[in-house]
């Protein structure tokens, strides 16, 4: 018996190692070609704990396929799921048996009762992910015991309710195995997911801190010829009278000031001083921000929308926070002006965390695109640098936050700041 168990928790494991060997990514950002290899991993990993089960005295098959039919949907989605589900299915009706579509209709049902976790379970903590994971094992158990018991009625298994002393030992141990065996799944699901952000986190913070030890002297050296520029057009300009030369020249003058306010985007982002973090309720902020925003975008025949719910309560810098919640909001409405259509700003509590969201429903991004969001210079815009995006990443990244992005072409994009919750 223990052979034949520890031989189904080494199949049960052996997806995880694989995607640690081979792929790189954490999973939550996996593309479609890759979601096919986890379904078919994981697929092949619940037709080998069936092929290779423990039989009991009675003639009960006991294996572990259950664990990775559950990690394919949880860590892949539904298309994952659907390929595991489906090799593992064809594999048990071509084994046949009394209780073949007992079986099927089981695991079908038990992987409906997940489906509303599916889309929220990334925006879970690690520690709630092991737990909805571990959770969700013990509650398919019981209902399994629900089950068995039904099957030993139907087929008349009358030895085994004579010795049900001995037998309920068993399905107690084998229920603490499956809880067991998937919490080190998962756990080292989430160590991959950890170690691979940690990676490119340090990549990234080795790329910013380059351009931090750079930005001062690159804005000086052009700052200099800026000034001197300004100042001969601003004396070439008080010695003119034809009015549309002065027109030319102040349209000069006019990009000149963008150009500084370039300038000093970049230092903001390479040099970023929450200087006056403190203990506050951003609702109010928000509310200012929006009433700042809303005539940008009517401008732009947009129609903004806040549904803030107060408190909010967050440490952090105002006129920051301000300020990365105009870069989204700006964002937003210029990667909707074409479609038209409505911004929304949405912020709550979210379990430990303030979330405030900005949705728009306007051109989208591909996976590829919001992979490279916050990257050094990088931007969807013909004639953006990206700086007032990196920016936005540095000033949430100071504030103990994290920002994220969600987008569909042709659907919209969802920008999310999330800020743990302060204490009073």
């Amino acid at each position: 018996m223990s052979k034949d168990f520890f031989l189904n928790v080494m199949i049960v494991l052996f997806p995880v190692l694989i995607f640690q060997v081979f792929y790189n990514n954490p999973l939550q950002k996996l593309t479609r070609r890759h979601t096919w290899w986890v379904g078919i991993l994981y697929g092949i990993s619940a037709l080998l704990c069936l092929r290779y089960p423990y039989i009991d005295g009675y003639g009960f098959y006991w294996d572990l396929r259950a664990i990775p039919l559950t990690l394919s949907l949880l860590y892949g989605g539904f298309l994952s799921a659907s390929l595991s589900l489906g090799i593992e299915m064809s594999f048990r009706l071509w084994v046949g048996g009394q209780s073949a579509w007992f079986s099927i209709l089981f695991q079908l049902a038990m992987l409906l009762l997940l489906l509303p976790f599916v889309r929220k379970f990334y925006s879970f903590r690690p520690r709630q992910r092991l737990a909805v994971v571990v959770g969700f094992t013990m509650v398919e158990y019981l209902i399994f015991l629900v089950r068995l018991s039904y099957e030993i009625n139907l087929f008349a298994h009358l030895s085994y309710r004579a010795e049900a002393a001995k037998n309920w030992l068993f399905l107690i141990l084998y229920g603490l195995l499956q809880a067991a065996v998937m919490a080190v799944a998962a756990w080292l699901l989430e160590n991959m997911i950890s170690t691979t952000r940690m990676r490119d986190e340090v990549k990234r913070s080795e790329q910013l801190r380059v351009i931090s030890d750079l930005a001062p002297s690159i804005a000086h050296e052009v700052r200099h010829p800026l000034t001197v520029v300004r100042r001969c057009l601003q004396l070439v300009r008080g010695n003119l009278d034809d009015q549309n030369q002065k027109n030319d020249l102040n349209t000069a003058l006019a990009e000149l000031d963008r150009a500084e306010f370039i300038i000093s985007d970049y230092l903001n982002f390479a040099t970023p001083h929450a200087e006056s973090m403190t203990v506050l309720d951003a609702a109010p902020v928000l509310h200012d921000v929006v009433t700042l925003m809303k005539p940008y975008a009517q401008q732009r025949g947009l129609k903004l929308q806040a549904h803030i719910d107060p408190p909010l309560r967050v440490c952090a810098d105002s006129d920051k926070l301000k300020q990365a919640v105009i870069n989204l909001l700006k964002n937003a409405v210029e990667a909707s002006a074409r479609s038209g259509g409505t911004v929304t700003l949405q912020a709550r509590v979210e379990q430990s965390s303030v979330c405030v969201r900005v949705l728009d429903t306007g051109i989208g991004m591909t996976e590829d695109q919001v992979k490279q969001l916050g990257q050094p210079f990088y931007s969807t815009k013909k004639q953006g640098g990206g700086l007032g995006l990196m920016v936005t990443f540095r000033i949430v990244e100071k504030m103990s936050g994290e920002l994220s992005f969600q987008s569909t072409p042709g659907v919209g994009t969802e920008a999310t700041i999330r800020l743990p919750v302060a204490d009073d």
